[in-house]
């Protein structure tokens, strides 16, 4: 009765948005246009067999995917720049690996609680773990304003366009928010 979660380990970012703006400022302004800076979907899929009212096995699959922003003229941006990016996708990728973690921790649960289920309750076990998962999904997203009100080791995920000053000073000019999507999450 196995639990399957793709990819094992670190999930390799996809490309979300290429933003190709000359400045910080232009990229900035590219980002806001979308509607969200970075992404995390699952698809989480159970399957079982029954025997005289019984489950006698069941496999709960979760597939991962991580979507992430690039700018394609960073290595031509001025160093302060670079460092305000790199500050930038760094709490983007702290947020998002919340997300991450989230999933991983409510796949655990789904499969547990399936563990339980009887032919007549595996469907609806099932559809009432995958909303808890949903709901917790977006509580985090509300609690820390999609990363734009969270506290990570690199800041939040709002870009700082005022040269020179440390991003720990620095006030938000734009805010970008991360969002779920796809698959299971809506």
């Amino acid at each position: 009765m196995p639990l399957i979660i793709r990819p094992r380990g670190v999930v390799e970012a996809e490309v979300l948005h290429v933003l190709d703006g000359a400045t910080l400022d232009e990229v900035a302004h590219q980002a806001d246009a979308h509607d969200e800076a970075g992404l995390v979907t699952f698809e989480v899929g159970a399957s079982w067999t029954h025997r005289r009212g019984r489950v006698t096995a069941y496999d709960v699959t979760v597939t991962l995917r991580l979507f992430l922003p690039v700018w394609t003229r960073l290595g031509d941006a001025k160093p302060w720049e670079r460092r305000e990016w790199n500050r930038f996708m760094a709490a983007l990728r702290f947020h998002e690996g919340g997300h991450l973690h989230l999933a991983r921790v409510y796949a655990r649960r789904i499969h547990a609680a399936l563990g339980q289920a009887t032919p007549k309750t595996f469907d609806p076990v099932f559809q009432r773990e995958l909303d808890i998962l949903r709901r917790r999904q977006l509580a985090y997203d509300s609690a820390n304003g999609h990363g734009t009100r969270q506290r990570t080791p690199f800041g939040s995920t709002v870009f700082h366009l005022d040269r020179g000053v440390p991003w720990q000073q620095r006030k938000p000019r734009l805010n970008l928010r991360s969002r779920r999507g796809s698959g299971a999450m809506a």
